[in-house]
């Protein structure tokens, strides 16, 4: 039998503004998860692999966080954001990577990605943001020489 979760004050709308007491949020989550993953756990059989308990685990908090009002869009692209801040993110945006990641729109559009397509999207993605964002793509040498004109220019201003 499914242990009974509390239901009061849990689900925030996305209008509402983010509060001192919004940590309520998270430690609701807490208690909603344990009560899941004992759940999913009490479910398994007592010869179940690591890996059972592992997929146990992920479905619970899956769970958790949709009955939190988490749309599993948002899921998904919270976890990429989380998985790449684990791994190395490229300097390089390549070609090979772009033409992969517009494969994936395109299945996104026509609503057949599956969800492990849907994190290597928002991966893919995130990883794309992340060098267009970066230093290196800055246009240094023209923001430089547009330094340097305005000097001359502010130079110019203060000799007359």
């Amino acid at each position: 039998m499914p242990t009974e979760k509390p239901r009061s004050q849990f689900i925030q709308t996305e209008t509402e503004s983010v509060t001192e007491g919004d940590d309520f949020w998270s430690r609701q989550f807490l208690k909603l998860f344990e009560l899941g993953l004992l759940d999913a756990v009490a479910e398994l059989p007592e010869s179940a692999s690591l890996e059972a308990y592992q997929q146990a685990t992920v479905s619970a908090v899956i769970e958790t966080l949709v009955e939190s009002g988490m749309p599993l869009g948002a899921f998904v692209g919270f976890a990429a954001k989380a998985l790449a801040s684990l791994d190395n993110i490229p300097t390089a945006w390549l070609p090979v990577m772009n033409d992969r990641r517009m494969k994936l729109i395109d299945l996104q559009i026509q609503e057949t990605i599956t969800v492990a397509e849907q994190i290597e999207l928002a991966q893919l993605t995130e990883a794309m943001r992340a060098v267009v964002d970066s230093e290196a793509n800055l246009p240094m040498e023209g923001a430089k020489a547009l330094h340097r004109k305005l000097l001359s220019i502010r130079r110019n201003e203060t000799n007359d």
